[in-house]
């Protein structure tokens, strides 16, 4: 695995614990994310953070990760960037139901470079 791979596979690691233990914390619920706008902050900022590590993927990375939408993640960070004031709570669960694939394929690839 190409070494830019690695780091950037490993922000978007760092940001699925940060969200999972959001999620512990504040439950796992888009009402939740509805009624606390600084849970739907650290949320969304955890998504952004991956979102731009994750379109600095290399071709081979995603050739291999083909299950993955890319253009639904890169759909994200277009809307947490460019629109981020009109993102409802439902949006950002659909983008965090899309994450979890990202994340376990990044789990994946990093558990196999470490082999």
């Amino acid at each position: 695995m190409k070494h830019e791979d690695f780091r950037r596979i490993n922000v978007i690691l760092a940001r699925g614990r940060e969200i999972y233990t959001a999620q512990k914390r504040f439950g796992a619920d888009p009402k939740i994310l509805e009624a606390d706008r600084a849970y739907f902050n650290a949320i969304a900022y955890g998504l952004l953070l991956s979102a731009l590590a994750a379109e600095k993927l290399s071709k081979e990375f995603r050739d291999r990760q083909s299950q993955i939408a890319w253009d639904r993640v890169a759909k994200w960070r277009d809307e947490l960037l460019e629109n981020f004031d009109r993102v409802t709570a439902q949006e950002l669960w659909l983008m965090l139901e899309d994450y979890a694939e990202l994340y376990g394929a990044c789990f994946v690839e990093a558990d196999s470079a470490e082999s």
